[in-house]
């Protein structure tokens, strides 16, 4: 511990706290270094975390200089990461992380956190990564997979700060597999090198924000929520997941703004438990573009159900001989004034309701080019 020093840990192999912290490291001012450890033989605590530090003034640096090797605790955070201003950066690319409650726990409120991991996990009672920022977080796993009990990222900036989560194969416990929120900023998340799958696959929460969201995807599985979850204050919304499927036990994706943010889908085969895809915009244009070997599917209610408040915030479902099913209708749109297009696509099938069910209260409407409507039981 340091009244208001630096503190630099370098160059130990073997580090093991039986009964507390691998390392321990407390300033009240000073920036903290914890470079090279654990090479050999990993550090470890039994009783604590595997790397504990803490600084009230200064910046917080694991391994962003020097690699250190496996970091583990048995009853805590692997890496737990307090600052007030001064910044963090761990990079743990050079060996694993593993946590009783979170792999990877970082917070700074005001400052910046940059975080770059091979393999992470959270193994009983955390997150794989959980880390809160207050100005700006960045977040790089691409060179291995997290996991959690809880969530697989966990990834928020509480002030202006915006958030960028890349991934390769991410798994949530009962939590999302990934969850992203920039309070006043804006969400990038990418996980197009891997699989990701948890309570709800991927949720971006910004209702507080007009930032811009972007999503971008491989495979997502949300087992009991929504595969793709992504609700925005305001700003617009581009979901990309046409490198991949997208499952979920409730919606397979769900895009939700209000004000004059925009929504733009692209995918590939969706399905949900509910509804297949679901869109809700006020004032901005909606696009939902299907791929050529697209098949989207809601389960229980609609295939897609996109809607709209404003009186120029067109709605347009497209794709290329691609299908849309649903368990009532096959494609519900409504919009109180803009239009209306639906185009190339093979077939609409509704199991129990209308095939197209579109309904503008004064813009026009267009269905064209869609090989095959069926509607049992509706229209």
């Amino acid at each position: 511990a340091s009244a208001g020093g630096s503190i630099t840990v370098d160059a130990v192999d073997t580090i093991l706290g039986t009964g507390g912290n691998g390392i321990l490291a407390v300033s009240d001012g000073g920036d903290i270094s914890i470079q090279g450890v654990g090479l050999v033989g990993g550090v470890t605590g039994t009783g604590g975390s595997g790397i504990a530090s803490s600084s009230g003034a200064g910046s917080i640096n694991i391994g962003g200089i020097s690699a250190n090797g496996d970091i583990t605790s048995t009853t805590s955070d692997g890496i737990y990461a307090l600052a007030n201003g001064g910044g963090i950066t761990i990079d743990t690319s050079n060996g694993g992380v593993s946590g009783f409650a979170a792999g990877i726990f970082a917070q700074d409120l005001t400052g910046a956190i940059a975080i770059t991991t091979a393999d992470v996990e959270g193994t009983d009672q955390g997150s794989g990564i959980f880390a809160l920022a207050g100005d700006g977080l960045t977040i790089d796993s691409t060179a291995g997979s997290v996991s959690g009990a809880l969530a697989g990222v966990f990834a928020a900036d509480e002030l202006t700060g915006d958030v960028s989560v890349t991934t390769a194969d991410v798994t949530g416990g009962i939590n999302p597999g990934i969850f992203a929120n920039a309070r006043y900023g804006s969400v990038t998340v990418d996980s197009t090198a891997g699989t990701v799958s948890g309570g709800s696959g991927i949720f971006v929460d910004n209702r507080l924000s007009s930032g811009v969201i972007s999503v971008t995807t491989a495979d997502v599985t949300g087992t009991y929520g929504t595969g793709i979850g992504v609700v925005s204050g305001g700003g617009s919304i581009s979901v990309d997941s046409t490198a991949g499927t997208v499952n979920g036990g409730y919606n397979g994706i769900s895009a939700v703004t209000s004000g004059t943010g925009n929504v733009a889908i692209a995918a590939d085969d969706v399905t949900g438990g509910n509804i297949g895809i679901q869109t809700v915009a006020e004032d901005g244009t909606t696009i939902i573009t299907l791929i050529s070997t697209a098949d989207v599917v809601g389960t229980a209610t609609q295939g897609v159900y996109a809607t709209s408040t404003g009186s120029d915030a067109d709605i347009t479902v497209q794709g290329s001989s691609s299908n849309i099913t649903g368990g009532t209708d096959g494609l519900t749109i409504a919009s109180l004034g803009g239009d209306i297009l639906v185009e190339n696509l093979d077939s609409i099938t509704g199991n129990a309701g209308d095939g197209i069910e579109a309904v503008s209260a004064g813009g026009d409407i267009m269905v064209e080019a869609v090989d095959t409507v069926v509607g049992t039981g509706g229209n």
